[in-house]
Formats: structure tokens, sequence, C-alpha cells
């Protein structure tokens, strides 16, 4: 489920690995647009239930056996189509890729802003 988590600063995020759950906080809600807010806790869902964070722990430990610079290929590789699905299953359910796309930046630019950082760039391959 979601849970709601009382603190001004932006958050949203699926943890756990047994049983995920997704935080989202009341600085969060309130920056982003319903429309936007839907689409990220969409997304956010998309990963509870692929139990990704699971998938991730099981992959990185299993790619211990291998060398560093594949290690890491493939953890990034791991991760990369994790995003891509969920961004997808999100953009089903909302209808517009673009819509998914928006919110995640959004969420970026939210995040970045209360760390004091620069927004990385978002890729969905629209």
């Amino acid at each position: 489920g979601v849970y709601a988590v009382p603190s001004r600063a932006p958050l949203c995020a699926c943890v756990g690995f047994v049983a995920p759950r997704i935080l989202v906080s009341a600085g969060f809600a309130d920056a982003m647009p319903p429309a936007l807010l839907e689409a990220a806790l969409l997304h956010e869902e998309a990963h509870r239930t692929r139990r990704d964070a699971l998938v991730r722990l099981l992959v990185r430990g299993a790619a211990l056996l291998y060398p560093p610079g594949l290690r890491q290929a493939l953890g990034d590789a791991v991760d990369a189509a994790a995003e891509h699905a969920c961004d997808e299953v999100a953009a089903t359910h909302v209808g517009c890729r673009l819509a998914v796309a928006d919110s995640l930046l959004a969420a970026e630019r939210a995040l970045a802003g209360a760390a004091g950082i620069t927004p990385r760039a978002v890729a969905m391959g629209i």
C-alpha cells in the first residue's frame, strides 16, 4: 500500500524487499499537480508489484561473482530495464507516456530542489 510520511521534504519511493511499500511525503504530494502525482504513484506501484527492490538485491548479489566492470554494467542494465518497465505500466494506466515523463521530471526537480542539486535527466524513449 501507500503510506503517508509527515515530512515537508519531497519523498516518493517504493521500499522493502519482502513486503514493499510506497512512501509519499506531504511535501511531495503538495508539490505535485494531481495528474503528475497519479503518474508517479502508478510508477512506484509498478515497482512494488514487480518487487524490483528484491530483484535488484538478488542481481547485485549474484553479480558479485563477476568482475567489477561487468558487475556494474549488469546492475545498471537491470535498473534501467526496471525503470523503463514501470514507466510503461504507468503510461498504460494514465494513457500518455508524456504525462509519466512529466511526472518523473517534476519529481526529480522537487527532489533536487530540496537537496540543492541539479536534477538528473529522465529518459523514457518518448
